[in-house]
């Protein structure tokens, strides 16, 4: 998950635009009394609680109140219980969308305000009566220029000012989560990253380019390849024990002595192996670096994420917004959160895919990470690169979680999964739906079958394999 340096793509019109649609949202907010009540209903991934946490400082900012609710949950019934709730108006973070129609319609909200801070698939049909905040619907790409969590970051700008550019890295970090910095920032990501290092609120740290579960499986997959490490975890343990580091370990982690020695005995072992020395120059590369909380974006993102699968979010949204006491807690829900995904990776490492005519398909054991186990799969697992991804795991409900993840070129090519997973959902009676390039649904267990089907049919009728 290392970043190449950053690029430009949206235009800054788009990002003025963006910047607009924050500040009508706002306004929205603004229009209510100080102590007005919101609950706050986010996803509970990294992006979710990261666009929550900076959502929250900027309502207390603005002397309003707030209850955060995390939730994976994006379906009908969910909705119609939040609308129930005794509160003043309501925001959804990283969610909400899909069901704007729901939210705007429903009795039950009784002319309470609605403000939708997302960044997924808009439908085609505008709601009144919910403010949307959501960069597609200005012109950005809700998969690379924007985010749940920078969305945000721009609300709160408007609600708080300034001062809102001190949260900027943890937006940033629900970026990451989402995978939004591969293959550099863009959009209004990239000037939330331009500004906040201007401000001295991210910093550039020389880092080596080994980004993985574990230093193990960052150098089986590292480019260049390390010769007779390629796709072997095991064998990159040996090696990182022989110098005397962690194999568990993420980079990051490491003091600079172990950094620096790890990086030399790399290169010790590409030369000796008659290596030119081309390439060996990206071996060590500028990683953003959270200048409050000490670690760079990826940590943070991987400490917050562990806390929402783990089961307490509470502790990640009270470290992002202040408390350094929680950060125990965060810690211990990391060492869990590691162990959990290190075996989901290496469980699709050595079963391998089923494949599909367009669409490669794997079970995981624990719901909570089939997204993580797709991401990664889709990076540096599977050989096949020109099919999605679907990583399914049983819920502890007795229904199954389906997840599914892209890649951007496939995307450039006509792919767009969160279409495909909602026609594939319906057609196995749920919901289900997400981004072009990463996507998700709940499904019944009898229904795996049908789903995968329809998702199959989907996906080929979007033609991205040319026709396949």
């Amino acid at each position: 998950m290392d970043a190449p340096p950053a690029r430009g793509v949206a235009s800054p019109g788009d990002v003025s635009r963006l910047v607009l649609s924050a500040r009508q949202a706002a306004a929205a907010i603004r229009a209510r009394p100080p102590g007005t009540r919101w609950l706050l209903d986010c996803d509970n991934d990294a992006d979710g609680l990261c666009a929550a946490a900076v959502t929250a400082l900027a309502l207390l900012r603005a002397g309003h109140r707030f209850t955060i609710r995390p939730s994976r949950d994006k379906q009908e019934a969910h909705y119609r219980a939040l609308l129930a709730e005794p509160v003043d108006g309501f925001l959804t973070l990283d969610k909400g969308t899909s069901h704007a129609a729901q939210l705007a319609a429903d009795p039950q909200r009784k002319g309470r305000p609605v403000v939708v801070v997302d960044h997924h698939n808009v439908p085609a049909a505008a709601h009144d009566g919910v403010v949307m905040l959501n960069p597609r619907t200005v012109g950005l790409d809700g998969s690379r220029d924007a985010s749940g969590a920078t969305t945000a970051l721009a609300l709160a700008l408007e609600l708080a000012g300034p001062t809102a550019w001190t949260w900027a890295p943890i937006a940033l970090s629900g970026a990451v989560g989402d995978w939004q910095h591969m293959g550099g920032w863009q959009g209004w990501n990239l000037a939330v990253v331009q500004e906040a290092t201007k401000q001295g609120h991210l910093r550039m740290v020389a880092m080596p380019r080994f980004i993985g579960v574990s230093l193990a499986e960052a150098l089986s997959h590292a480019r260049p390849a390390i010769p007779g490490l390629q796709g072997d975890p095991q064998a990159s343990a040996q090696f990182l024990a022989s110098i005397q580091v962690d194999a568990d370990a993420e980079v990051e982690e490491l003091d600079v002595e172990a950094r620096t020695r790890l990086v030399s005995a790399v290169v010790a072992r590409h030369l000796a192996h008659g290596a030119s020395g081309a390439g060996l120059d990206r071996l060590v590369g500028p990683l953003e670096w959270n200048v409050r909380l000490d670690a760079s974006l990826r940590q943070v993102f991987r400490l917050v994420d562990a806390c929402g699968r783990e089961g307490n979010p509470q502790a990640a949204l009270a470290w992002l917004m202040g408390d350094a006491a929680a950060k125990a807690e965060v810690t211990a829900c990391f060492q869990s959160y590691r162990q959990a995904l290190s075996a989901g990776v290496r469980a699709l490492r050595d079963g391998g895919v089923a494949k599909r005519q367009a669409l490669q398909v794997a079970w995981t054991e624990r719901a909570d990470y089939t997204g993580m186990v797709a991401g990664i799969g889709m990076t540096h697992i599977v050989a096949d690169r020109s099919r999605p991804l679907a990583v399914l795991a049983p819920r502890p409900d007795g229904k199954v979680q389906a997840s599914t993840r892209g890649t951007h070129e496939q995307v450039a090519a006509g792919l767009d999964l969160g279409a495909a997973c909602s026609v594939a959902a319906q057609a196995a009676g749920s919901e289900g739906g997400g981004h072009p390039v990463a996507a998700g649904a709940v499904i019944a267990k009898e229904t795996v079958e049908p789903f995968l089907a329809a998702l199959d049919a989907a996906l080929i009728a979007q033609k991205f394999l040319g026709g396949a």
